[in-house]
């Protein structure tokens, strides 16, 4: 799914833009592009780093940190970001990309 990330962010992103991930370095292998990891302690921790990182995307996977569970399911939204594309990986389950809101 990496691969398929990197080529809608080379068709809607900024070569700069950082992408917070689950796997920094295989993302990075894929796309080239910086990363950083996706922080495990809470929301309001995966916002703090996208500020001090200057993250502006958020892929959010099958395997992510646990605050995240209700995003995943769909069930809460992700305060201040707007999900901007959907993936399939490997085992077609779902792959959600993430912009943080303006």
């Amino acid at each position: 799914e990496y691969a398929e990330i990197a080529r809608w962010l080379e068709r809607n992103a900024r070569a700069d833009d950082v992408v917070m991930t689950a796997d920094p370095p295989a993302f990075y292998n894929a796309s080239h592009r910086r990363s950083i990891v996706i922080p495990t302690d809470s929301i309001e921790a995966i916002l703090l780093a996208a500020q001090k990182y200057n993250a502006r995307y958020l892929v959010l996977q099958f395997d992510h940190p646990k605050p995240l569970n209700e995003v995943y399911r769909e069930r809460v939204p992700l305060l201040g970001w707007t999900r901007v594309a959907e993936f399939r990986d490997g085992n077609n389950r779902l792959v959600m990309l993430f912009e943080i809101a303006k």
